[in-house]
């Protein structure tokens, strides 16, 4: 039987190391995934049971409901890797976070919203949450974007809001970098992999 340890807390110097590998391999910028990682409030061993018997996993949250699709991609990982790894979790983050920008055109504030949910009353919530860890953590970390990574957008960002949602986020208050698009190359591109990142050496 597998005995789970207690989860404990991703350690700053492998958030630091595995962020901006993630950020590099995705071209996500860094400030958006420790966002990500401050609002689902994860830890190294999380399992977060869901109203729809899901469970989400590790610090980044990942969905279990992913899991078919993150086997496809990267058919060596298992929910132990996910859960217990913090670097695999926080790459696959990454990579599911990248593929919901892609399918946004490159936006990054729908793709950030999408990771949450496509329900548009969830999304606004989650936004909401969002940009206010967004902004505490530009303040401690400053932003500097990914070198080629995106360019300004030229139509300014708007989410489909549902007339239900309450508290709707003020377009005026999205920080210029969520409203910037990945460039049109990178959207070409397919998305890069890090298998061999965990693969054994021969």
């Amino acid at each position: 039987m597998f005995a789970a340890p207690a989860p404990y807390p991703v350690p700053e110097p492998v958030v630091a190391e595995c962020v901006s590998t993630a950020s590099r391999t995705y071209a996500v910028p860094e400030l958006v995934i420790r966002t990500i990682l401050k609002v689902e409030g994860g830890k190294v061993g999380t399992m977060s049971r869901n109203t729809n018997g899901s469970y989400d996993l590790g610090p980044m949250q990942i969905n279990t409901i992913n899991l078919s699709l993150i086997n496809k991609e990267y058919p060596f990982l298992t929910w132990k890797h996910i859960t217990y790894n913090p670097c695999i979790n926080i790459m696959v983050g990454t990579w599911f976070l990248s593929s919901k920008i892609r399918a946004r055109k490159g936006v990054i504030w729908e793709g950030v919203g999408d990771y949450h949910s496509v329900t548009p009353s969830k999304r606004n919530v989650y936004l909401s949450r969002f940009l206010t860890h967004y902004t505490r953590l530009k303040k401690q970390y400053g932003f500097k974007p990914v070198k080629g990574g995106y360019t300004e957008s030229l139509q300014a960002v708007e989410p489909q809001l549902a007339q239900e949602q309450t508290q709707p986020v003020s377009l005026a208050n999205i920080p210029t970098m969520l409203s910037r698009q990945l460039s049109g190359k990178d959207l070409q591109d397919s998305p890069p992999t890090f298998a061999s990142m965990f693969r054994p050496r021969q």
